[in-house]
Order: structure tokens, then C-alpha cells, then sequence
């Protein structure tokens, strides 16, 4: 596929570039460059987000906000206001055009009947004094071209949260300069996942830079991600693949497309499910690998989240541990 935009750019043609594609979208570009498994996507570019939002003023807002002894109150009044006048941004027809030309050379190569997640990808959640990991938003299943633009502006308001302001309150103290205001977003074939999870390559119940920790759960990643279900715990010897500790988890529910259209919904595990390891050796031995080669890659601890479909597993991102003393 050859990149021909203006607006966007295909994953797996591009190169890193923070500043275009944001903290996520520069990972799987870099993942991709090294021949991880990642889903096929375009990411919209952070230019979308200046060319849309430019007259909004918003860092310049929230910079006000900031000096006027914020408080809770007024993070939610701002964080309303932004969400409201981005959400009603007309788009332009020349980035419309492009997203939707974009959407459909992925359906030209992964078929018709595709859905796809939208992720936010935001400059400052690649700047180690803003880790907004947990901050910003995703949106699954997604399959009309008018969902996914709508998503992306609920992505770019992601940014203007009541919680985010409130992060930046803390975050701020004592800096002079704001982290720059600016997303990408990423559209992605969202992978239908049998199992899916999140692998830390170090332990990061206790900090142990010796072990790996995965969480896992039938279904799609969601279901690990918003903690919606106990997931099964195993923990790795990161020296040599083995099993130190596996825990199976009540996995009471998981996360599945709906069946009849766009989004997720969550529905009640069998019994069966319930009490078995969603896991068997051999795929743990191939994501031990996986995060290996991940860290290796970045040469820092991952939280890298995977989804495994029809036994091929895919890297749907990858992000540092910011939580480690050191390392």
C-alpha cells in the first residue's frame, strides 16, 4: 500500500515521528518497522487536529485555566465547554475525503465486513513528566465511516477531560512551558480476538525487573483494560520461559463485538471458560517471547497490550512502564 496522503499515513508505510503520529502511533510504527505483528491502520496526523481545532484556542485556554486557581468545579465547566465546541467541529470535505479514502483502501485488502478500533495518540503521552496513560480514549467495533469520524473527535476532546485538567493541575506545578496540545488517531483493523490481554515485561505488582506478568481473559482486550473482569495472572521467569505462578481468575464475563452491528458488549463466560486457564503453555511460551523482543525493540520495560485471533497474535500496542523506580 503507498502512502498518497496528505492527512494520514498507513502504518506500515510510515516512519517514527512523534510529532506527526503521537506517542502510540510512533510505537507501532516503529513495532511495524521491526516486523511485529500489528494490526493494519492509518493514522489521522496531528495536523488534522491543527487544521480542525486552530480557531478553538485551546491551549491557550487551558493555560487561563491554569493560572485562575483551578479547582474541581472549574475543570468540569472547561472540560464541558471544550467537548461540546469540539464535538460540533465541522471537518473539512478534504480531510473527510481523505479519512474515508483511507478507510476503504484498508477495506479493499481486509474485505467489506471489516469493523476497526479508534485510538487517541497524544503528544504528551510520550513525555515522561505527562503520562497520560489512562487518560485518553479508544472506540472498538466501530463500522460506518460517520462512527469512526465521530470517534475522532471524542478522541481529540479526550484530551480536555475533567480528569486530564486535573492531571495537568498536578503535573504543572512548577513548569513554565505546557506540553503541547496536539493528537493523532488511530484507525485499525479491530482484531474479533479469542483471547486477548495485557503482558507487562516486569512485574509491576512488586516492581520485580526478573519476572513478566500477563493478564488475560477470552474474548476482546476490553474486558482486561476497563477491569471489568478478574483475568487469569501468570507470572514469568524473564530469564527463561517458565511458569512461576498461574492464577486463574473468575473471569465472569468478556468482551465481544455486538453481533449485530457496531460496538462492544459484554456477556457471561460458560462455566467452562470460567474456571480454565484462557492461556495454554505454548501461547504464553510465544508472548514470553513476543515481550522480549518488544523490549528489547524500546529498550525499556512494555505494557504491551496483544489480542491472539485463530491462534495469530497480535501487538495492538505498546507503551512504557513509567511506574518503575528505576531501572
Amino acid at each position: 500500500m503507498g502512502n498518497r496522503f496528505k492527512f494520514l499515513e498507513l502504518i506500515h508505510d510510515a516512519k517514527p515521528n512523534i510529532k506527526q503520529q503521537g506517542g502510540k502511533g510512533k510505537n507501532l510504527v516503529i513495532l511495524a518497522n521491526n516486523g511485529i505483528n500489528v494490526p493494519l491502520g492509518i493514522i489521522v496526523k496531528t495536523n488534522v487536529f491543527r487544521e480542525v481545532l486552530h480557531d478553538l484556542n485551546l491551549e491557550q485556554r487551558v493555560l487561563q485555566f491554569l493560572s485562575s486557581n483551578p479547582s474541581p468545579q472549574k475543570a468540569i465547566l472547561l472540560a464541558n465547554e471544550l467537548n461540546s465546541q469540539i464535538t460540533v467541529k465541522n471537518i473539512p470535505k478534504k480531510v473527510s475525503s481523505e479519512i474515508i479514502r483511507g478507510i476503504s483502501l484498508l477495506k479493499k485488502y481486509l474485505g467489506p465486513e471489516v469493523s476497526f478500533a479508534v485510538r487517541s495518540s497524544a503528544l504528551v503521552e510520550d513525555q515522561v513528566q505527562f503520562s497520560f496513560a489512562g487518560q485518553a480514549e479508544s472506540y472498538c467495533c466501530l463500522v460506518s465511516n460517520e462512527e469512526i469520524i465521530d470517534a475522532i473527535k471524542k478522541c481529540w476532546g479526550s484530551l480536555f477531560t475533567p480528569q486530564a485538567l486535573l492531571y495537568l493541575i498536578k503535573m504543572t506545578k512548577g513548569i513554565k512551558k505546557l506540553p503541547k496540545f496536539e493528537m493523532a488517531v488511530i484507525i485499525q483493523h479491530m482484531i474479533i480476538s479469542n483471547q486477548a490481554g495485557v503482558l507487562f515485561t516486569v512485574n509491576v505488582i512488586n516492581n520485580n525487573l526478573t519476572q513478566m506478568l500477563i493478564n488475560s481473559n477470552w474474548g476482546l482486550c476490553e474486558s482486561v483494560t476497563n477491569n471489568s473482569a478478574i483475568p487469569d495472572m501468570i507470572i514469568l521467569d524473564k530469564d527463561e520461559f517458565r511458569i512461576q505462578k498461574m492464577v486463574v481468575g473468575n473471569k465472569k464475563t468478556r468482551c465481544i463485538k455486538q453481533p449485530n452491528g457496531s460496538f462492544t458488549t459484554t456477556i457471561k463466560n460458560d462455566p467452562e471458560l470460567r474456571n480454565s486457564s484462557s492461556l495454554d503453555k505454548f501461547q504464553l511460551q510465544r508472548l514470553y517471547h513476543l515481550g522480549k523482543k518488544i523490549e528489547r525493540i524500546f529498550d525499556s520495560p512494555q505494557d504491551i497490550e496483544w489480542a491472539i485471533k485463530n491462534d495469530t497474535i497480535y501487538v495492538l500496542q505498546s507503551r512504557p512502564i513509567t511506574t518503575l523506580n528505576s531501572y
